[in-house]
Order: C-alpha cells, then sequence, then structure tokens
C-alpha cells in the first residue's frame, strides 16, 4: 500500500486528501493495517532552523590557534593527573601557559584560516547531540546526523532546534544578545526574510 496522510479528527483519524480517501477505501471495514507514525516537518520551522544557524555564523569570530579541543581535553586531564600525582606543582597554571604558547605559535604560523557555513553546520549540529561516533584513519570522530525531511519529523527536528540553539547561545550569541528570547526573535525575523 501507498503512503496515506491523515488528520486527527477527535479520537479518530480522516483521509487529508481525496487521494489520500481513495487509497483508504481499498481497506476493508475491519481490517488490520500496519502503520508507521511520523508528522511531516513544517518547512517554514526548516527556514528557521537555518536562520539561526546562519545568525550564529555571523557572531561566530573564530578565535584561531588551530588548537581542537580534543587537544584541549588532553592537556586539561593531564595536568588534573600531574596535580594528583605530584601536587606541590601547579599543574593548571603550566598547562594554561602550555596552551597560550600553542594557540600563539599557531597563530602565528597560520594566520588566515577562513569560515566555512558547512563546516560549522555539520560543527554545530554534532556539538548538539545530534550526533554518532564514526571511525576514520585519524581516530574517532562524531559526526552529524542527517537533519532530512524524510528522516526526522516535527517532534525530533523541535528537540534539534532547541539544542542547536543552546550550543549557539553558549558559543556565539550570549556576547551579543541580552537574553535567549531576544537572540531567538533575531533569529526568528530572519527566518521570515528567508
Amino acid at each position: 500500500m501507498s503512503k496515506v496522510n491523515l488528520i486527527r479528527n477527535g479520537r479518530s483519524f480522516a483521509p487529508a486528501t481525496e487521494q489520500d480517501e481513495e487509497l483508504l477505501k481499498r481497506v476493508r471495514t475491519g481490517e488490520v493495517i500496519a502503520c508507521e507514525f511520523t508528522k511531516p516537518r513544517n518547512p517554514a520551522y526548516h527556514r528557521r532552523f537555518f536562520a539561526l544557524l546562519n545568525l550564529a555564523y555571523e557572531y561566530w569570530v573564530p578565535d584561531g590557534g588551530l588548537m581542537p579541543q580534543q587537544e584541549l581535553f588532553g592537556i586539561t586531564g593531564l595536568a588534573k593527573y600531574i596535580a594528583a600525582k605530584v601536587p606541590s606543582v601547579d599543574s593548571q597554571a603550566l598547562a594554561k601557559e602550555y596552551v597560550t604558547m600553542q594557540i600563539t605559535g599557531r597563530s602565528e604560523k597560520y594566520p588566515a584560516v577562513e569560515k566555512d557555513f558547512e563546516l560549522f553546520r555539520e560543527w554545530i549540529i554534532s556539538e548538539s547531540g545530534h550526533s554518532e561516533l564514526k571511525q576514520t584513519p585519524r581516530g574517532i570522530v562524531k559526526k552529524a546526523k542527517s537533519i532530512s525531511f524524510a528522516r526526522m519529523d516535527e517532534t525530533e527536528f523541535n528537540g534539534l532546534y532547541k539544542s542547536v540553539f543552546n550550543v549557539a547561545w553558549r558559543h556565539m550569541l550570549q556576547a551579543s544578545f541580552a537574553s535567549e528570547g531576544e537572540a531567538m526573535a533575531a533569529a526568528d525575523s530572519l527566518g521570515e526574510f528567508a
């Protein structure tokens, strides 16, 4: 059987279009059919999501230095380990000094690296938790899951929007907007023009 669109009508469902009604006429009264429930996404909400991404991208100012987050985690972890083994050493101060030295040196070596929207989009979706781990020749990486209309219903997309907004707020928007509501309104106004 083909895909049928239904509209909730009190305690039951009714065909959404005449074509859906024709398809349902093929089902006899009392006959059981299996259904997969998905709620199609609203295209306006999809545009609103990309307006949020564009807003965050515009407010994102790369700090440069080519110091990946994983490397920072490794250095911080090593500093904690040293602090536990040798309490007399201020390992946090040494780690901070080392990171500053690395960032300065790398910034001088690689002064201008361009921003890339697709990589930013991939990062922010992945950072929001909508990701999976993948094995690569360089090790395990987080890869953003697809946000296509076919793979994600409205409810799941709504959760993704909220998670991505939280990441954008923490990393880019918090410094420029007085409140989350103000940032959300700015994204919404951009979405209206999209």
